[in-house]
């Protein structure tokens, strides 16, 4: 049987106060189990350690995610990138005896994408979980898919204050190749835009640092070069803005 090595939650008192819950790891978690018995959880899985860890996302994770998909949506339409690229959520992924499940995912249309396909653009977002765990999930993603994951956009929303961070994530170029032939990828960080707003509620004033856009190329996003007149989808300042303030409106900060 499984065992739950460790379970990260608030006591039922705290529960009411401060309804925070991380997530689940088990451990010595058969496949089957991990892969069937509880499909339906947010999830992600390694076969070699038969470790199971259950993401218990909330309303502000889960909005965060929803609503960078909206702003990213709008952004590919604007490129003149609309039906080249199909949202897919968090369809799950299987890499290399394991297997993940994005907050958010991005696949080209051509050629026609199936289950095994990875996506070209991956979201995770952080309110509970630890950027450093958001930044183990973008290694994840850009080395087991061997490079065809081009772009990992994190999320980070501060717990406490008006501040969200975006963060894109990609391969460091160019790729390595190692004596034995294989590539050895290296995750850097390209882009981090931060969307703060003083104490003081939605009448302060909110700043973008760097006031740039997150920057996500038409070549990356459909694994092809573009074809006139399609541009890259950047997300406009404006867009982070209003991912940040929706958010903001939900924490009540």
């Amino acid at each position: 049987r499984f065992t739950s090595d460790s379970i990260h939650f608030r006591s039922p008192y705290t529960y009411i106060v401060n309804p925070i819950l991380y997530y689940l790891k088990f451990s010595n978690v058969p496949p089957n189990i991990a892969s069937n018995y509880i499909s339906k959880c947010r999830q992600s899985y390694d076969e070699a350690s038969r470790i199971l860890i259950i993401t218990i996302p909330g309303r502000i994770h889960d909005s965060a995610a929803a609503q960078f998909a909206f702003e990213f949506q709008r952004a590919i339409v604007q490129a003149n990138l609309k039906g080249r690229a199909y949202p897919t959520g968090s369809g799950r992924v299987e890499g290399n005896m394991c297997y993940e499940e994005p907050d958010g995912s991005w696949i080209p249309s051509t050629p026609p994408p199936t289950d095994n396909t990875w996506p070209s653009v991956v979201v995770e977002v952080a309110y509970s979980e630890s950027p450093r765990r958001l930044h183990l999930d973008a290694s994840w993603w850009l080395a087991n898919s061997q490079g065809t994951v081009k772009v990992v956009i994190l999320i980070v929303v501060d717990q406490e204050r008006a501040k969200l961070t975006f963060e894109s994530i990609i391969n460091s170029q160019p790729i390595i190749t190692l004596c034995n032939g294989r590539p050895r990828f290296q995750p850097v960080t390209r882009q981090k835009v931060q969307v703060s707003r003083p104490p003081g509620g939605s009448t302060m004033p909110v700043t973008c640092v760097p006031a740039e856009p997150l920057h996500v190329s038409c070549e990356e996003l459909l694994r092809r070069a573009p074809v006139p007149p399609e541009t890259d989808a950047d997300i406009p300042v404006q867009s982070l803005i209003e991912v940040a303030t929706q958010i903001w409106n939900i924490q009540h900060v």
